[in-house]
């Protein structure tokens, strides 16, 4: 029995050093930032607010500075995941706010042959949108949909906005680089356009990259609504070959980085006699609109769009933090994916080979153990 013990705590280091061969990931980075420029001062200068670190859930201005701004942006690595969020709105005038994540991943060819990697990776599902509120802008998170019908597209950027100019919208860049190399891009947006020579206000949508590429992409705002206009997705799957020029010799050291811009601005009157309104850009990966995202109570983690069904007013939904596996590298693919979030589905692990040898070795000895106990 003690022979049989010794032997199984021997397979047991073999089976963790084999596992440590192949966990050919050397390091995860990751970083936060968010910058937000705003009306200018007495002496004419525009306000700037510049944030940094591993989760930035910040508010900036109210309706006395005349411009807002939220941000809700977390990238970090906690216990076996990377944890991710990536989200702002804006509103009023002078005003473009944008949060950046970067997650990068350094990896070793331990094999003895050369071998072109391949990432095997996932969008997170997010959203989009510019909406009417009636709100004071103390914190955006507070905002909700104007549907009163008295304030609308129309209305917007009638005093100091330049017409043929986009007054309020958002947008969002998603890549994958490797060094200098541009892997995997993805962008799209949305704008409200003032017209020109009378002509009305119109709604200008980049949608040419994501709409076929992008799963379940959709409107969730009502159509012909003149207060509001929102999009949101599911989780996308995507994979990459990497360019010949940058296979991996045997102990090579190869790097990749992602990086998630999103970025929200407004230049627009938010104010007439005796009405209150304003126009809101908001933008996120992370679920801001409610597919699967959980309503409820606000707080710093909320951000705000139109909800999954087109009747439902604009409130305060969970913008969904993401937690991310640890990257892996095997056989040279690198996998890095979306294991828990609003729009994931988890997915059970199966057991390599040899873990499944390793339990049923052990299982083996537990029944020995228990049947020389009971003698």
């Amino acid at each position: 029995m003690e022979k049989l013990l010794k032997s199984f705590t021997a397979i047991l280091f073999i089976m963790s050093m084999h596992g440590a061969v192949y966990a050919n990931i050397i390091g995860v980075l990751t970083e936060s930032s968010a910058i937000g420029t705003f009306r200018n001062d007495v002496d004419g200068n525009p306000i700037i607010a510049s944030y940094s670190g591993a989760q930035i859930n910040e508010a900036f201005g109210g309706v006395d500075f005349g411009s807002a701004a939220i941000f809700d942006t977390t990238s970090r690595v906690g216990v076996g995941v990377v944890e991710f969020q990536n989200g702002n709105a804006s509103y009023g005038r002078q005003v473009q706010s944008t949060s950046r994540t970067v997650v990068d991943i350094s990896f070793e060819n331990t094999s003895n042959t050369s071998v072109r990697p391949t990432l095997n990776s996932q969008i997170t599902a997010a959203g989009l949108g510019i909406y009417v509120s009636g709100c004071s802008a103390n914190d955006l998170r507070t905002c909700e949909l104007r549907d009163d019908g008295d304030y609308n597209w129309q209305d917007v950027g009638k005093v100091d906005a330049v017409p043929g100019s986009a007054v309020v919208g958002t947008h969002f860049d998603f890549k994958v680089v490797s060094g200098e190399d541009i892997l995997f891009q993805l962008s799209g947006g949305l704008s409200l356009v003032l017209g020109e020579n009378g002509n009305p206000n119109t709604i200008v949508e980049d949608f040419a990259d994501i709409e076929r590429f992008l799963t379940n992409f959709r409107r969730t705002s009502p159509d012909g609504s003149v207060q509001q206009i929102s999009y949101d997705w599911g989780a996308t799957d995507f994979i990459v070959a990497f360019p010949e020029s940058l296979m991996l010799a045997p102990d090579e050291i190869g790097n990749l980085t992602y990086i998630t811009e999103v970025t929200t601005f407004s230049n627009a009157f938010c104010y007439d006699t005796g009405r209150q309104a304003c126009p809101i850009a908001y933008g996120a990966f992370g679920d801001p609109i409610g597919r699967g995202g959980e309503a409820g109570p606000r707080n710093a983690s909320r951000l705000f769009a139109a909800q999954s069904l087109s009747s439902s007013p604009i409130n305060g939904i969970n913008s969904g933090l993401y937690q991310f596996n640890l990257p892996t590298f095997e056989n040279g693919e690198i996998g890095f994916r979306a294991i828990s979030g609003p729009g994931i589905t988890p997915v059970e692990s199966v057991p390599e080979p040899t873990h499944l040898v390793l339990m049923m070795f052990g299982m083996a000895w537990l029944a020995m153990w228990r049947k020389r106990q009971l003698k």
